[in-house]
């Protein structure tokens, strides 16, 4: 029995010793398969989420965070961007693409595509866009990370059946608009005890209180930590730029980025008390000056505020501790409020947006804040504005003005698709060469034999031997449509060299096909929203470059639209006064010769020019003006300039509806750009490009004679005026349509800065109105008091006069010619008349001057020449 015992016990210790080396192994096993893990991809940002491949391997990227960027907003039809982070955490380079996209969208896709070194992380701005049909109160941006493999994408995986997606959700914002700031250094603090006390951020306070008074919140975007933003896409959703950072204008990209975004319709707000009045000179446009005189210290002064009646205490502004005012001489800005005539606002046009210099203190804007509108702290303030900058807010915090044209504005391209016509050239010249022949034989007939009896059937022959050639070529020209893209280009040049190129385009495919879009310039492109077939896939692959594809595009019609930024050197058209009027040098660095050229020097006078020199100079003597079907000198129009004198229209109408749009601006059509974006199949080309540019006036020569029609003169606010003008508004040049009521209306008719002072020799009047049973007087503000120049008794036709009164070409020295329009209120008729309601109007008030430059001052002094007689 022992010796069975012992064998038992013997095979019992075999058989736990196995199972123990067993165990040991697996564990150790484990153990030595997780430090490799471990060494081989670092965790993320949660412990549980290690990517892993198809095959369980793990892979080198990680997508470790997702956020918000400073300027991201959810706005229905424009871009939100956030921003993901992605790490390669192993020891060879790896390519992978970001693809976001808005849950229940599933026919959009943004994707980022990279390249990262071995041990690298780097950030990506992701840009999505909102759909303009967008109702839900949130919406959720989702984004995965996908790993370039073999020539092919594989989706990353937190584990076998979940991929590695994180999701943001941000608030959808419908009418509160953005404001981004690039603030100067917070004042540091000091210890409550100290004295003098840390002064107060006022700045950041000032550019917040506009925002409340505005009735929005405090929420800004912030661009003091990060790097500016330079995409197009980044600058989509700001509206208004508030800087009083000098170390922003250190930057040559930053400043080429505010440019782009004024040009594009944003407004930019620069504290100039700041920041040094050089620095702004890069975004302003030709006849815009701004220049330091000095810094002043005020305790006591009053604020004059253009077009209001504020009482002396409203406009009074008591410090114990002085404010700085920098005072500043201006060109070409509109002053909105001053300090002892020094301009404290000023507002400059540029493009389609603004630019705002303030020049005193921000401290001097604030006063304390004891009573807030809403419970909400995001919309309270601790300051609020002072009486006499009650419009201050609402004028700063808008909304950035909207394109000069939009799609539905548009049907440049659509008209173009299809077959071509039989030129108009070609029908002419065969109608020509049959009335020529006719006659001939008809004369020949006449002196030979006297005897045109036969002329009745050699007639229909000929008629029908003239329409064979024309039938021929019509039926030659009716095939089927060919596959085709058609553009219209909108070329806006800065004065400063760059520029961006916006394209309404269309495209006619025969069948459903794959194709691609790619630009190598820094842009945005939006499909049309109606669109519901395949995957549109919007790729960036870095700064400069980016495609749309679908793998299913549509037959048939559909639209898309492009805004790429410019590469571009400065294209100026440079203008000279003469004695026959304005003389534009064309650019001849374009893709081709500029045609059918439209000029807008100030607002509501927009002219066409007359062309000499090989069409490489424009003159504009107010002779044509472009308005209405009008917008080409061309006395046979062709189907194209039909075309295009619809998009002027279009343009120009919509810019009389806008408070700000570009003045001094040349437009002109030319052959389309090649740099906007290209498809990779091939598809017929039509199309054209509008280019607008500014006009760099030139300052005439002492003694130069010079002819100012009437498209250079603008009407100002006048001195004289009792409040804000009814019957013009100055922002868009434009008379008001109709009214009842009597008037008496102050007006400025200033001339440009570059030909005052001026010895001015003759002034003509053309005046259009139309008033039944009224008596109308235009009468000359000068300082004996008020002159009567005409008296219209119920004028319906229009009246032009030459006026070489030495006094009123003495009131034109400076520039400025005040007048006064009075349209009696019907005193005189009998009872029947006077109970109904007659409505007058004017059509336009145009001055035109004649006279000689004279010197500016002293130093400019030299002989002068008679006038000639």
């Amino acid at each position: 029995m022992v010796p069975v015992r012992r064998s038992v016990l013997r095979l019992i210790c075999h058989v736990v010793l196995l199972v123990g080396t067993t165990l040991c192994s697996g564990l150790i096993a484990q153990e030595s398969g997780s430090s490799t893990a471990a060494d081989t991809a670092t965790a993320s940002a949660t412990p549980s989420a290690q990517p892993e491949s198809e095959g369980g391997a793990v892979r080198g990227l990680e997508f470790t965070s997702l956020t918000r960027t400073s300027q991201g907003r959810a706005r229905v039809g424009s871009l939100v961007v956030l921003k993901a982070t992605v790490r390669n955490a192993s020891e060879q380079s790896a390519q992978g693409v970001l693809v976001s996209q808005l849950s229940g969208q599933a026919g959009d896709e943004f994707r980022r595509s990279f390249t990262l070194n071995a041990r690298e992380e780097k950030s990506f701005h992701l840009a999505v866009r909102v759909p303009d049909q967008a109702s839900t109160p949130n919406v959720d941006v989702a984004v995965t990370l996908n790993v370039l493999e073999g020539g092919r994408e594989v989706m990353l995986m937190r584990r076998p059946d979940e991929p590695a997606t994180q999701t943001l959700q941000f608030p959808l914002v419908t009418n509160e608009m953005m404001t981004a700031l690039a603030m100067d250094d917070e004042p540091p603090a000091k210890a409550y005890w100290r004295w003098p006390k840390t002064e107060r951020y006022s700045t950041y306070e000032l550019a917040v209180t506009t925002r409340v008074e505005a009735s929005m919140s405090r929420i800004c975007a912030m661009f003091d930590d990060g790097p500016f933003p330079l995409n197009m896409s980044d600058w989509d959703s700001i509206d208004v730029l508030i800087v009083s950072a000098p170390r922003v204008f250190n930057d040559a990209t930053a400043i080429a980025a505010m440019q782009q975004f004024i040009q594009r319709g944003g407004r930019v707000w620069i504290m100039l008390d700041r920041i040094e009045t050089s620095a702004v000179r890069e975004l302003l446009v030709g006849g815009q000056e701004c220049e330091t005189v000095d810094v002043v210290e005020l305790n006591h002064f009053e604020v004059d505020v253009a077009g209001s009646s504020y009482a002396a205490e409203d406009r009074t502004v008591d410090r114990d501790q002085p404010v700085s005012l920098k005072r500043v001489m201006q060109h070409g800005g509109r002053v909105t409020h001053s300090v002892e005539g020094w301009p404290i606002a000023i507002w400059y046009p540029i493009g389609s947006g603004e630019l705002l210099l303030t020049t005193l203190a921000s401290d001097a804007w604030l006063i304390p804040n004891s009573t807030h509108r809403s419970p909400n702290p995001t919309y309270q303030s601790n300051f609020k504005l002072p009486l006499w900058a009650a419009t201050f807010a609402s004028s700063v915090q808008t909304k950035k003005e909207a394109q000069p044209l939009v799609a539905d504005d548009v049907a440049y391209p659509l008209e173009l698709i299809g077959n071509p016509v039989v030129s108009f050239q070609l029908v002419g010249l065969m109608l020509l060469g049959f009335c020529s022949v006719l006659i001939a034989i008809g004369l020949w007939r006449i002196f030979s034999a006297r005897d045109l009896s036969w002329m009745g059937g050699l007639a229909p022959a000929l008629a029908l031997a003239a329409c064979g050639p024309l039938i021929a070529v019509a039926m030659g020209i009716r095939t089927d449509i060919p596959d085709m893209v058609t553009r219209l280009q909108l070329i806006q040049l800065g004065q400063h060299g760059g520029g961006t190129l916006r394209e309404f385009a269309a495209v006619y495919s025969s069948a459903n096909q794959a194709m691609k879009l790619t630009s190598k310039a820094d842009g945005i492109v939006k499909p049309a929203s109606s669109m519901d077939s395949g995957v549109r896939q919007t790729t960036v692959d870095d700064f400069q470059s980016w495609s749309l594809s679908n793998q299913n595009w549509p037959t048939g019609t559909w639209r898309y639209e492009t805004e790429i930024s410019l590469n571009q050197a400065a294209v100026n058209a440079t203008g000279e006064l003469t004695a026959s009027g304005l003389m534009i040098e064309l650019p001849q660095n374009l893709p081709s010769p500029l045609k059918d050229v439209v000029v807008n020097f100030v607002p509501g006078q927009t002219s066409l020019g007359k062309l000499s020199q090989q069409n490489q100079r424009l003159l504009i003597d107010g002779e044509f003006d472009a308005a209405g079907e009008r917008w080409t000198t061309d006395t046979i129009v062709s189907d194209e300039q039909h075309r295009r004198a619809e998009v002027y229209g279009a343009l120009f109408s919509r810019q009389a509806k806008q408070p700000r749009h570009p003045l001094r601006m040349l437009y002109g059509w030319t052959d389309m750009w090649e740099a906007s974006p290209q498809w990779d199949v091939p598809l017929e080309q039509r199309g054209s490009a509008l280019v607008s540019l500014p006009i760099t006036l030139s300052t005439p020569k002492v003694g130069t004679e010079v002819f100012l029609p009437h498209s250079l003169v603008r009407i100002e606010p006048s001195a004289y005026a009792e409040g804000m003008s009814s019957i013009y508004s100055f922002s868009t040049g434009k008379w008001t349509e109709e009214s009842t009521f009597s008037t008496k209306a102050s007006l400025s008719f200033v001339l440009p800065p570059e030909a005052v002072p001026l010895e001015a020799s003759a002034v003509t009047f053309e005046w259009d109105v139309k008033a039944p049973k009224r008596t109308v007087r235009l009468l000359n503000h000068s300082p004996e008091g008020l002159r009567e120049l005409v008296t219209l008794q119920e004028p319906s036709i229009p009246w032009q006069a030459t006026f070489k009164d030495p006094q009123l070409l003495e009131d034109l020295r400076d520039g400025r010619l005040e007048l006064q329009i009075d349209i009696d209120d019907r005193e005189g008729l009998a009872d029947s008349d006077r109970s109904t309601f007659v409505s007058w109007r004017i059509k336009q008030l145009h001055i035109s001057v004649t006279g000689r430059t004279l010197p500016r001052d002293s130093l400019s002094q030299a002989p002068v020449a008679p006038p000639s007689q």
